[in-house]
Order: C-alpha cells, then structure tokens, then sequence
C-alpha cells in the first residue's frame, strides 16, 4: 500500500516562514505521498505546489479584526468546535487513503490530527518548533499536549532542549531532531574586501527591534548599514532606522536563491538577533531558528546577538560557527564585528561543516521518513 500522509497546519505550504520551511524540507522528493491540508480561516492564494493542497478551515475569517490588536478573540472560538472540526477531518480523510498523520504542536492542529490519527487507526507524527506555554494561548491547550505526546508514534523536535524540556514535563520520550535543511550556497564569492554591511533576511519578529536599534547605530558609527531583506518594519520603527537600515522586499520562492547570492556580494556577516528579557525566555530557550540554519550555509561570518542561554546560541558556541554578542553594549558589537573582519574564514569554515553535519538535506528526510 502506498503512503499517504496527511499534514495538518494553520499556514500554507508555500508560506515563507520558518515552519513551512521545515515542512518542505522533511518531504521534498515526495511531494506526491503528502496531502497538506490548510486550517487557516484566510482563503489561499492561487499559488502552484507540490504537494495536494486542501482548505478546511477550522472556522470562518473575521474578516478586519484577524488583522487587529483583538486578533486573538476568534482563536477562542476554535476550542468550541473542536469536535465538529475533527469529524469533518475524519470525513475528508476516510476517502483520501491516508496512512499517517503529522502536526505541528503550535494551534489547534495538533489535537484534531492526534484524535484523527486514532479515530483512523494510523500513526500520528508530531513536531515541537515552540514552547507551547510561549505560545498565544498555549496553556489553554497544554491538557491536550500531555495526551498527544504521550500516544504520538514519533517526536520530531526543533532542538534537543526542547524535547528534553517537554520529556521532563509530560514523560521522557525518544524524538528525532528536524528542522530546515542547510543549503550549501556554492556560488557566493568570497568576502569582498570592502564590504561593510550587515545583512539579515527572513520573517521580523517585534521583540528585534530593541536588537536591530542597537547595531543600526554601532554601524552608522562605522560608515555602513544593516540591509533588512524582511519585508516591512513597523512603521514607527522603520522611521527611526530609516538613515541605517535598508529595508528589503520579500522575494518569492523562484527568485529567493539568486536574490541571496546577489544580496551577499557586498556584505561582511550575516545578523541574527534574538530578544533579551525573561518575557521571551521560553521562546529563546528551546527553539531553533531556521534562518540561522540558512545563515550557515551562505558563505558569511555570523553574529548572533542575543542570550547566552538560547539554544541557537549554545549550538553556535560550541561550533565557534558565530560571533556571540550576548548583551547591547555597543563596544561588544564592535568587537564582534572586528573578529570577524579578522576571522572570517574561519568562521565560514566552521558553519559551513556545521551545516553539512547536522542539517543535510538528505539526513533531515531521512530522519523523517526513516529511509
């Protein structure tokens, strides 16, 4: 019998951020044997995918307000249909000859697909990108995190700390590290001698603004700029940094490798922030960037500026694949920038086989399908 796994998530296959990354990553090659279905209440885009993409929103859009500070109030109303949602799941899935099950442990997802997985009788296959307690309203679904990791036929888990976190919560378990895969940029030229910029890419969280405030500043000092392939900043911000920070547009899919390759040429090392303060301590602790998996393999020093503590930070140090800046004093942010004016090479070198080690392609899939 042919494989055929259902993929339950509140975003789109071809979505930019992290988690759609891993998700590709895990299946690509297989594309045919996945039917992802989608339980945003936005309608999709026309978009071309690989993989079988179905809409079955958990509930209907609210139109203006799931763009507003009240975003969080039709999220509650997903716990009142949770039954409903689940027997139309089990309808769908029933004429689709699905094998197995995976979720992401985030929403609601996670406990639709685990009762799916039993009212079919197949395997339920469960990721752990996030805290669940850091997550909007993670402690109203932490009762269902308990069982659904319990019975899970695997654990996929962003990072060693965060499985080895929610095994001393909920019962120590055996788990697989997946997350996105490095791609090895071959054709990136060497440093260039003068260049000067930061460069950072990908989705921007709030809480870097105090970050990005910081080394905006350091830079200007030094003559340079921190280029921002991120989309948009909030505008307030992005008014304060607009003199040393250029802000860049989202690429699609197609174009994000040659955008990247070009986007290097004139960049020293590669930014990657993350938030300070204990608000943000669960976050930080357990899980692992995926941009700081693309940042390995793309040819440029790193510096990370964020906790000690964070995973990304212990992972970097013990490779000394990263400059570590774990504070805002501007003096450490220029030495950091000096290393790796000095340095680079090295530093290259050292994420490089970083990336090759632990984030192959073929080792993540792998890992996911067990061949």
């Amino acid at each position: 019998m042919t494989e055929k796994w259902l993929f339950l998530q509140n975003f789109r296959w071809n979505d930019a951020g992290g988690a759609p990354r891993v998700l590709r990553t895990m299946v690509r090659g297989r594309e045919d044997r996945v039917v992802a279905v989608y339980s945003g209440s936005t309608p999709p885009e026309e978009s071309a995918t690989p993989t079988e993409e179905i809409w079955l929103p958990q509930r209907r859009s609210w139109g203006r307000i799931e763009r507003s500070r009240f975003h969080r109030i039709p999220e509650l109303f997903c716990f009142i249909g949770l039954s409903g949602y689940t027997r139309r799941l089990i309808a769908f899935a029933r004429t689709s000859g699905i094998t197995g099950i995976h979720a992401i442990a985030h929403g609601n997802d996670f406990i639709h697909a685990h009762r799916l997985s039993k009212a079919l009788g197949v395997p339920f296959y469960m990721s752990v990108h996030d805290d669940i307690r850091a997550v909007p309203l993670g402690g109203l679904r932490e009762r269902w995190m308990k069982d659904a990791w319990q019975d899970a036929a695997r654990i996929l888990a962003i990072s060693p700390e965060l499985a080895e976190e929610y095994g001393a919560r909920y019962g120590h378990r055996s788990y697989e590290v997946i997350t996105d895969g490095a791609e090895i940029l071959t054709e990136v030229p060497g440093i260039q001698p003068e260049a000067r910029d930061l460069y950072m890419f990908g989705s921007f969280h709030l809480s870097y603004e105090d970050n990005l405030r910081i080394v905006a500043r350091v830079m200007a000092d030094d003559g340079a700029k921190v280029r921002a392939r991120v989309g948009a900043l909030r505008p307030e911000f992005a008014k304060e940094v607009v003199d040393n920070v250029t802000v860049l547009p989202y690429v699609s899919l197609s174009e994000l490798r040659s955008t990247t390759i070009t986007d290097l040429v004139p960049t020293a090392a590669l930014y990657l922030p993350l938030p300070f303060g204990k608000d943000y301590h669960w976050f930080t602790r357990f899980s692992l960037s995926t941009k700081l998996i693309s940042y390995l393999g793309m040819g440029r020093p790193i510096i990370y500026h964020g906790p000690a503590e964070a995973a990304a930070a212990q992972l970097l140090a013990k490779h000394d694949a990263a400059v570590l800046v774990c504070s805002n004093a501007p003096l450490e942010l220029r030495a950091a920038l000096e290393r790796c004016r000095r340095e680079g090479t090295q530093l290259v070198e050292n994420a490089l086989s970083l990336a090759r080690e632990q984030f192959d392609d073929a080792v993540i899939r792998r890992r996911f399908w067990g061949s």
